[in-house]
């Protein structure tokens, strides 16, 4: 048996193995459900990640699978949000009369100007519940806890139901017609900016400033009332924020401007980096600066600069585009407390699980978890619309 034999043979096993607990945990959330229509979504849905998530180990080629995957839960997102809005309350705008109730779904993207107003102030400034919701903010938080600690910042790459847009409209095409430069520290670490001057205006406003002016997704999910001058004009400015920040400019620029320069989020999400075990780690015995992985990187997460000192910004994503287009395999996915990764040993039982528990592996079998916890339903919902709009 030669070698290439056997290391397809490792990669299957582990792959069969690693499907097994995420099948399960997807079987559990998916298809536990009377509907007859919820049942043959969820075994699509499970069916679909599972393919997925079997070609992520199997290749142990991250970005493409994930692209996918991604894309799919953003697309699904918004028939099923205003689905549930609908049935909750008659229609996708939000009046005064749910904010007193408290009756808005609470979105991560606010943690950051929640969270830090609440410890500043014992303030919750976002109008949503604390619990007894479908979208509440004890089951966000815990949520986005969980995926913190162990993505970090790859939440915006693996889990984020907004985030697919704009990465999805980067990805088409091929030819760059805006130039950004990633050394640039206004290009980088504008959204850090952002999300400094949004949380003082919401301590002092005691408001979501953010939520109400300059969410681009609010234009299609869950806008305020329009019945005055200012309504409409928030309105307008999300619209416009919408197409240019996630359609024309990711387009142009194949950059995901809207999660690299524009969120909020984003920028709070970086810190946890810190201390996420995953590192993308440069090689500087193999790297020959051919600059593609610059090139390449949708959220400018990669600079000439940090690629001398063998490693990357601290906005990385974990989306794995670098690692698959480098073609001297230079950089690569790494455990942060354990850099010098055995090397295979050429026997199929043994390099199984070297590809078992190796960190594309463990980041891609959290990263579908969770994303699919989180968006899963998402996806099951709206099939199951689908599914009754064509009268299955």
């Amino acid at each position: 048996m030669d070698v290439i034999n056997k290391d397809n043979i490792s990669r299957f096993i582990a792959a069969i193995i690693a499907l097994i607990p995420l099948m399960g945990n997807l079987i559990f959330f998916q298809i536990n459900l009377i509907s007859i229509e919820h049942r043959v979504a969820g075994i699509i849905v499970t069916g679909f990640i599972s393919t997925l998530f079997f070609l992520m180990i199997y290749t142990q080629k991250v970005y493409k699978y994930r692209l996918i995957f991604f894309i799919a839960i953003a697309i699904c997102f918004f028939p099923s949000f205003i689905n549930n809005l609908v049935q909750a309350r008659g229609a996708m705008g939000l009046t005064e009369t749910d904010i007193i109730k408290a009756e808005v779904p609470f979105c991560h993207i606010a943690i950051p100007f929640t969270l830090i107003p609440y410890a500043l102030t014992e303030t919750l400034v976002f109008p949503a519940r604390l619990f007894n919701h479908y979208a509440s903010v004890y089951s966000m938080l815990l949520i986005w806890l969980l995926a913190s600690l162990t993505l970090g910042r790859g939440w915006c790459s693996w889990v984020c139901f907004y985030g697919g847009w704009d990465e999805g409209f980067s990805a088409l095409g091929k030819k760059k017609i805006i130039n950004l430069n990633p050394s640039s520290p206004y290009a980088r670490f504008f959204n850090f900016s952002i999300l400094i001057a949004v949380v003082l205006l919401s301590i002092k406003s005691m408001s979501i400033v953010y939520c109400e002016w300059f969410c681009p997704f609010k234009a299609i999910t869950e806008y305020g009332e329009t019945s005055s001058l200012i309504g409409y004009l928030q309105f307008i400015l999300m619209i416009v924020l919408f197409a240019g920040l996630l359609i024309v400019i990711p387009l142009l620029s194949k950059v995901r401007f809207q999660c690299s320069t524009f969120c909020p989020f984003g920028a709070f999400q970086s810190f946890f980096n810190r201390i996420s075990p995953f590192v993308m780690a440069v090689d500087r015995n193999k790297c020959v600066d051919c600059g593609l992985c610059i090139k390449t990187c949708p959220l400018l997460a990669i600079s000439a600069e940090s690629l001398s000192k063998g490693k990357v910004h601290i906005t990385c994503t974990l989306c794995g585009k670098c690692q698959d287009v480098c073609p001297k395999s230079a950089i690569n996915l790494r455990f942060k407390w354990f850099r010098d990764y055995p090397v295979k040993s050429g026997r199929v039982i043994v390099d199984s699980f070297y590809y078992l528990f190796s960190p594309i592996t463990v980041l891609s079998f959290g990263g579908v978890l969770i994303g699919s916890i989180v968006g899963g339903g998402f996806m099951q919902n709206t099939l199951v619309l689908l599914i009754k709009w064509i009268g299955v």
